[in-house]
């Protein structure tokens, strides 16, 4: 439990809340930091009315200790970031892909229209190529949160027959 004699940590919110009272301002809402007795941080929300009290203005204020709300707020924010970056990921690497495709493709080809002594250094751009597309798998796995298990398919039985 904490209490108004707390220290703020937010203390120019806080002065900024009293001042709005000065003014006048009927309702007037904000949100704190606190350090209680133990050291912990906490976020409390303070909403505050003016009242009369005996003939005098006062405020009455209404507290409540948001810490959770706000941590689950972080977490949220954490995970959207994490899906942006896990959709840029996918598309960067799908991309990425494409162009390895290429580079495997023409090599395959000019393999076969080289001289031995020439086949070396193509083989090793091929090569190259092949560790990039793994890579690139492994970024398309991250993007979609899964392991990909690649698996044999017969091209034949994902065509539909013409009617």
């Amino acid at each position: 439990m904490w209490n108004l004699n707390q220290r703020t940590i937010d203390m120019e919110k806080g002065m900024a809340l009293y001042a709005s009272r000065a003014e006048g301002r009927r309702a007037v809402e904000s949100v704190f930091r606190y350090v209680t007795k133990q050291g912990k941080v906490i976020w409390v929300e303070s909403i505050g009315q003016s009242i009369e009290w005996e003939g005098r203005p006062a405020v009455l204020y209404f507290s409540s200790d948001i810490t959770e709300r706000k941590t689950l707020e972080r977490q949220f924010a954490q995970a959207q970031k994490m899906e942006a970056i896990g959709q840029l990921t996918g598309g960067v690497a799908h991309d990425f892909n494409n162009i390895i495709q290429v580079i495997t493709g023409y090599g395959e080809v000019l393999m076969e229209k080289l001289t031995e002594e020439n086949r070396v250094f193509v083989a090793e751009i091929t090569k190259a190529a092949y560790k990039a597309r793994a890579l690139t798998k492994q970024l398309l796995s991250f993007s979609r949160k899964q392991i990909l298990r690649p698996r044999v398919v017969d091209p034949k039985s994902l065509i539909l027959p013409r009617r």
